[in-house]
C-alpha cells in the first residue's frame, strides 16, 4: 500500500470495473465478482513487478560482482570502478529495502524504527509464538494421538462443528416460562429509532475510517488498508450489497464465512482440541457492517445492562469487579456461612444458541431491523478451520457468538444478562448485604462471580437456575472447575452433599488476580508472584544485545503493563520494600549488572528534561491509584465499589478527605483499601507541595477543621438538604446570602447565626476574603471531564514533573566548555532533539551519551588508574578532556573541518564550522536553512559523531571515505523507514543532494583519505 503507482493502477481498476458494470446484474453478484476481479488483478500486477525487480536485482548483483573481480584481480582501486561500484551499491541497496520493508511489515516487527536491537527482542519474541503455532500432535477424546497434518486438521474441524451445531430441543415453551418471570428493561423509544435506522454511506465510511489499520485479511485476503484507501469509490458499491442483501434475506458468501484459526489457551498444550482458543477471522465487508451494528448497540447497553456486569461496556472496567470483591472480603471477613462462588463456564461465547439469542433480543425492545440483520449474519454462517496451513472444508456455523467478529462480545451480553437479572431478583439466593445494598453477582463478560450466604440454601438455587437456564440458552457451567471459596478459614458447613459439586477451595483466580479469605494474603501472594515473574524474566533477557534505550523499551513493552494491571486491581498497600526492589531490579537490568553511567533517577525524566523515559513503578502505582480516586469525585457512571468503601466512613469519600489533619483521616475507617487511598492521597499533595487549607469540597458538617460544624448537629440537617460542603456556598464565584440560601435549599430562617459561623470560618481560612476557594491542580485533575483514555498517563506525567532531579549539571559543563550562555529554554530543546534526531536506537544513545558527556576519557582513566596518561589519545599534546576529545584536539578539528567542506560540498552552502551547532545541533537562525536540509546536516553531524566514537581510542583519525560510506548506508536504512511511512517525496528531498554527491565525487581521493 505504499507504492504509489500500484494504487493508482488500483484505482483505475476500480473506477473501470464500477463503471462496466453498473445494472446488469445484482448488487450482490457485482461486489463478489469485484473482489475476485481485484483479487486477480493485484496477482498479476504483484507477478510482474516482482519479476521486473528480481530482473534488475540480479543485474546489480552480477553488475557488482564483476566491477569486484576486476578490482581484486588487478590488485589496485581504479577510480571509475570504485565510482560504478558505489552507485550500483546504492541503487542496490534501495531496491532491496523495498522488499526488506515489505518484510518488516509481514513480521509486523514494530520496533525497527527503534532501533536494530530492540527488534531483535521482538524477532525472537515472534519467533516463540511461532512454534506455538504448530500442532504437531493431537490427543483425541479417547487417548489417541494423531500426526498427520490431515488427520489433525480433520478432527479439529469434527470438533469444532460439533461445538457449534445446536443442541436446542423444543426448549420454546421453557425459555418463555423463564423469561417471562424476569423484569427486562427495554431501551427507549429514541433509542430504537436511533439502532433500527437503515444504514448509511456515512456509517459505512465512519466505520472504515475507526477500524484499525495493519490487521490479518480475512479468507477472501482483501485487508482494510485497501478499503481505507479507496473508501470513497467502495461506500457506494458496499451500500447497495447490504442493502440487497437486507431486502433479499440472503447473504454474498464472502459476508457468510469466516475461518477459523487457533491460539493455545494460556498455560495449556496445544495437544488437545479443548485446549485451543477459535478466533474467527472475518471478510472486512463483513467486519464493517458488524461494526455498525455493534456502534448502534454499544450506544444503549449501559442502559439496559446491569452495573453488575462490567464488560465491553462503556466506562466500565474489569477491576471495578476485582475491587468490589475485595471489599467483600474486608466487610465480611472471616463471618461463617459466607462464601464467594467464581463459575468457569464451558465455550460460553460458543455455546449460545440462536433461538434463545434472537428472543432476547425482542425482549430487550430492539426493532425488527436490527433483529433481522442479527439474524442473517448468524443463520447463514459457514467456517473453516486452520491447522498447520491446511484448511478444512466449509462447515455451518448453528449456535455461538463467534470470537472475531465486534459484534458478537456485545450480543453476548444481552445472551447472558437475563441470567444475572434472575441471580439478582431470585428469592431463595441470599447475597452479601453492605449498608443499604446486596451484592450476589458480578460479571466480566463471562467471567462470572456470585456472593453468597446461607450457603445450604443458595448454592443448590444457583446450582439450579444454571441448569434452568442453560436448558435453553446453551450455557454450561464445569461445575468441578468452579471454585466455592469460604470466608472464614476452617469453616466446616456441614453442607458436603447441598454444595451440588462445586469444589471447595481456600483461594480462587478471577480476572487473573489470586483472591484469598485474607486482603493480607491477596496483597502479598499476587505482588511476590508478580516480582518472581520480573526477576526471572529480566535475568532472561539480561543478556540479550539491547542498548539502554532498548533496555528500556523492554520495561515499558513487558513490565511495566503487568505492573499495572496488578496496581489497578489490587488497590491496597504493596509490600514494603517492593518499589526498592523494582528499583534495583531496573537498575541491573539496564545496566547489564555494570557499574551505572548515570543516575536511575535522571533516567526517569522526560527527553527534555535529560531523561529517557524510563518508567517509574512507584510513580504509575501513585497515577493509577489518583486516577481511582477520580470516582470518589465523580456523580456519574459510579461503581458500586464507591458505595462500599463510603459505607465505612459518616461522609462521602470525596469530602472526607479535607475533613480533618492528616495524620486523623485513616483513624476513622478501618477499610484498609479506604486507608490505602488516603495515604496516596496525602503522599501525592506532599509531593506536588499541595497545602490548600481550604477546598470546595472542604465538609461543612462533620469537619474536624471548623468545630460547629463538627458538633452542632444543625449542620447536619444542612447536609441533608444539600449544603454538604464549602462549594455549595458559592454561586458563580461569589459567596451567596442567607437570603439567597434559605430560597435555594430550604434552610431554617433561625439558623442566620450558622451561616455567620461557616462565613467567618471560610474567610480566617483565606486571609479575610469571602472569593470561592481556587481548585488546586490535583483538583482540577480530579474533577477532569472527558473519557477514560490517557488520564493515567496524565497523572504520570503530572508526577514526574515535580521530580527534584535536574541534568543542569550538564548544561553548566556546556556552558564552560563552550564558553556560551546556553539557556535553559534551549537545553531543553537540545534534549529533546537527541531523541528525535533519528529513528535508530543507537544514533539516539550516541547523541544522549554526547550530551551527557558519558565517554571514557583518559582524564577518567587517569582518576581510575594513576599510570594510566590523562593525555589526549590522539593528539598526545593535552589532557584528554571529553571536550577536548570531540573538539579542540586539533586532529579531531581537522576531521570537522572536513565533514563540514564536504556538507558545503553536497549543499552547495558556505556554512562555517560553529561548535554549538556540530556539538549540539543548535542552528543559527542567519543560516537560513530549510528543514530538509536541516535534517541532512542533522545526518551528516550524527555519522560525524559516529565516526569519532568508533576511533575513540585509536591514535588515526577518523577517515572521511568512512563517513561518507556510514551516511550511505545510514540513508539505505532511512529509506526503509520512509518507505513504512508512506513519505519517499519527503525522503527524496532530504537525500537527493547527497545522491548526486555520490555520482560527482572524487572517488579517487576519498579512496587516499580512507587509507
Amino acid at each position: 500500500m505504499q507504492d504509489k503507482q500500484f494504487l493508482e493502477f488500483l484505482g483505475k481498476q476500480i473506477n473501470e470495473y464500477f463503471e462496466h458494470n453498473t445494472d446488469q446484474t445484482s448488487a450482490s453478484v457485482r461486489w463478489e465478482a469485484f473482489k475476485a476481479y481485484l483479487r486477480g488483478q493485484i496477482i498479476s500486477y504483484s507477478s510482474k513487478k516482482t519479476r521486473e525487480r528480481n530482473q534488475r536485482i540480479k543485474y546489480l548483483e552480477e553488475k557488482i560482482k564483476m566491477l569486484e573481480e576486476i578490482s581484486f584481480q588487478s590488485g589496485q582501486n581504479n577510480e571509475y570502478n570504485v565510482k560504478e561500484l558505489l552507485l550500483l551499491r546504492t541503487q542496490y541497496n534501495e531496491m532491496t529495502s523495498e522488499k526488506t520493508a515489505v518484510n518488516l511489515l509481514r513480521l509486523k516487527q514494530q520496533f525497527y524504527d527503534q532501533g536494530e536491537k530492540p527488534s531483535k527482542l521482538l524477532a525472537w519474541r515472534i519467533k516463540q509464538q511461532e512454534s506455538e503455532k504448530a500442532i504437531t500432535k493431537l490427543e483425541t477424546s479417547n487417548g489417541n494421538i494423531i500426526v498427520d497434518p490431515l488427520e489433525i486438521n480433520n478432527a479439529f474441524k469434527v470438533f469444532y462443528e460439533t461445538l457449534y451445531n445446536s443442541e436446542s430441543n423444543n426448549a420454546a415453551s421453557i425459555q418463555s416460562l423463564f423469561l417471562d418471570k424476569l423484569d427486562i428493561p427495554k431501551i427507549s423509544d429514541k433509542d430504537k429509532e436511533n439502532v433500527d435506522r437503515q444504514i448509511s454511506i456515512d456509517e459505512i465510511i465512519d466505520v472504515i475510517n475507526s477500524l484499525n489499520a495493519g490487521k490479518t485479511a480475512g479468507p477472501d485476503g482483501l485487508p482494510i488498508d485497501l478499503y481505507k484507501y479507496f473508501k470513497d469509490k467502495l461506500a457506494q458499491p458496499l451500500l447497495d450489497m447490504y442493502i440487497e442483501c437486507f431486502n433479499t434475506g440472503n447473504l454474498t458468501d464472502s459476508l457468510r464465512e469466516s475461518l477459523i484459526i487457533l491460539l493455545p489457551k494460556p498455560g495449556k498444550l496445544n495437544n488437545k482440541c479443548e485446549n485451543m482458543r477459535p478466533i474467527s477471522l472475518i471478510n472486512t465487508d463483513t467486519k464493517i457492517i458488524c461494526k455498525i451494528l455493534a456502534k448502534r448497540l454499544e450506544s444503549v447497553l449501559p442502559v439496559i445492562i446491569g452495573d453488575d456486569q462490567n464488560g465491553f461496556v462503556k466506562h466500565r472496567q474489569g477491576f471495578h469487579n476485582v475491587r468490589r470483591v475485595l471489599n467483600i472480603l474486608h466487610n465480611q471477613s472471616e463471618q461463617e456461612d459466607t462464601a464467594i462462588l467464581s463459575l468457569d463456564a464451558e465455550k460460553a461465547f460458543d455455546r449460545i444458541e440462536r433461538s434463545y439469542l434472537f428472543d432476547v433480543i425482542v425482549r430487550f425492545g430492539f426493532g425488527n431491523l436490527f433483529l433481522h440483520w442479527i439474524k442473517l449474519l448468524h443463520c447463514q454462517s459457514v467456517a473453516q478451520v486452520k491447522t498447520n496451513e491446511i484448511i478444512s472444508e466449509p462447515f455451518d456455523i448453528k449456535r455461538g457468538c463467534p470470537q472475531g467478529s465486534p459484534l458478537s462480545p456485545l450480543l453476548f451480553l444481552l445472551a447472558i444478562e437475563p441470567l444475572a437479572i434472575a441471580v439478582r431478583t431470585s428469592g431463595q439466593i441470599q447475597g452479601v448485604r453492605i449498608g443499604r445494598k446486596e451484592h450476589r453477582i458480578a460479571l466480566f463478560a463471562d467471567d462470572v462471580i456470585l456472593f453468597l450466604k446461607q450457603l445450604k440454601i443458595s448454592v443448590p438455587a444457583i446450582k439450579d437456575l444454571i441448569d434452568q437456564f442453560g436448558a435453553f440458552s446453551g450455557y454450561k457451567v464445569n461445575v468441578t472447575k468452579s471454585s466455592l471459596m469460604l470466608l472464614k478459614q476452617g469453616y466446616n458447613p456441614n453442607v458436603s452433599q447441598n454444595i451440588s459439586g462445586f469444589t471447595v477451595n481456600s483461594e480462587l483466580t478471577y480476572l487473573g488476580i489470586k483472591i484469598f479469605p485474607s486482603l493480607k494474603d491477596t496483597v502479598a501472594i499476587n505482588y511476590n508472584t508478580i516480582l518472581q515473574k520480573i526477576s526471572k524474566d529480566l535475568e532472561r533477557w539480561i543478556s540479550l544485545p539491547l542498548s539502554i534505550i532498548g533496555r528500556i523499551s523492554v520495561l515499558k513493552m513487558n513490565v511495566l503493563p503487568k505492573l499495572l494491571y496488578v496496581f489497578q486491581n489490587v488497590p491496597l498497600a504493596p509490600p514494603a520494600g517492593l518499589f526498592t526492589k523494582l528499583a534495583s531490579l531496573i537498575r541491573e537490568f539496564i545496566w547489564n549488572k555494570k557499574h551505572p553511567c548515570i543516575r536511575l533517577s535522571l533516567l526517569y525524566l522526560p527527553f527534555d528534561s535529560g531523561g529517557l523515559k524510563c518508567p517509574n513503578f512507584h510513580w504509575y502505582y501513585l497515577a493509577i491509584q489518583q486516577r481511582i480516586i477520580m470516582f470518589y469525585f465523580s456523580s456519574q457512571n459510579t461503581p458500586s465499589w464507591v458505595g462500599m468503601e463510603a459505607n465505612s466512613l459518616k461522609m462521602p469519600l470525596n469530602l472526607y478527605l479535607y475533613s480533618a489533619q492528616p495524620k486523623q483521616l485513616k483513624k476513622e475507617t478501618n477499610n484498609p483499601i479506604v486507608q490505602n487511598m488516603i495515604e496516596v492521597w496525602l503522599t501525592i499533595k506532599e509531593m506536588m507541595n499541595i497545602k490548600n487549607n481550604l477546598s470546595q469540597f472542604s465538609p461543612i458538617w462533620g469537619n474536624a477543621l471548623f468545630v460547629p460544624g463538627n458538633l452542632d448537629v444543625g449542620f447536619q440537617g444542612w447536609a441533608e438538604k444539600g449544603v454538604k460542603k464549602v462549594g455549595d456556598l458559592f454561586c458563580d464565584g461569589v459567596m451567596v446570602s442567607f437570603e439567597d440560601l434559605v430560597s435555594k435549599f430550604q434552610i431554617p430562617q433561625k439558623h442566620f447565626f450558622k451561616y455567620l459561623q461557616i462565613r467567618s470560618f471560610i474567610s480566617s481560612m483565606q486571609n479575610q476574603s469571602l472569593n470561592i476557594p481556587q481548585l488546586s491542580k490535583l483538583e482540577e485533575l480530579m474533577v477532569k471531564k472527558g473519557g477514560n483514555k490517557g488520564l493515567i498517563s496524565t497523572f504520570y506525567n503530572w508526577i514526574v514533573s515535580a521530580s527534584l532531579e535536574t541534568s543542569v549539571s550538564k548544561l553548566v559543563a556546556w556552558r564552560k566548555d563552550l564558553n556560551i550562555n546556553i539557556s535553559e529554554e534551549t537545553w531543553k530543546l537540545i534534549c529533546l532533539k537527541s531523541q528525535k534526531l533519528s529513528i535508530n536506537s543507537n544514533l539516539k544513545l550516541l547523541q544522549y551519551n554526547w550530551i551527557m558527556q558519558l565517554y571514557i576519557t583518559p582524564v577518567k582513566l587517569n582518576k581510575y588508574n594513576n599510570r594510566i596518561p590523562d593525555t589526549c589519545f590522539k593528539c598526545g599534546e593535552a589532557r584528554g578532556t571529553f571536550f577536548h576529545c570531540i573538539w579542540e584536539c586539533r586532529i579531531i578539528r581537522a576531521f570537522w573541518q572536513e565533514v563540514m567542506n564536504k556538507i558545503n560540498q553536497i549543499l552547495n552552502k558556505k556554512i562555517v564550522l560553529d561548535v554549538e551547532m556540530l556539538l549540539l545541533h543548535v542552528y543559527s537562525k542567519n543560516l537560513k536553512l530549510r528543514t530538509h536540509q536541516i535534517v541532512f546536516m542533522d545526518y551528516c553531524i550524527l555519522q560525524a559523531k559516529r565516526m569519532i566514537a568508533l576511533n575513540w581510542k585509536k591514535l588515526d583519525p577518523p577517515a572521511i571515505g568512512a563517513w561518507i560510506n556510514s551516511l550511505a548506508q545510514c540513508m539505505a536504512m532511512e529509506r526503509i523507514t520512509y518507505f513504512l511511512k508512506d513519505k519517499l517525496t519527503y525522503f527524496d528531498e532530504i537525500w537527493k543532494p547527497f545522491k548526486n554527491f555520490i555520482k560527482e565525487v572524487n572517488i579517487g581521493q576519498l579512496l587516499q583519505e580512507c587509507g
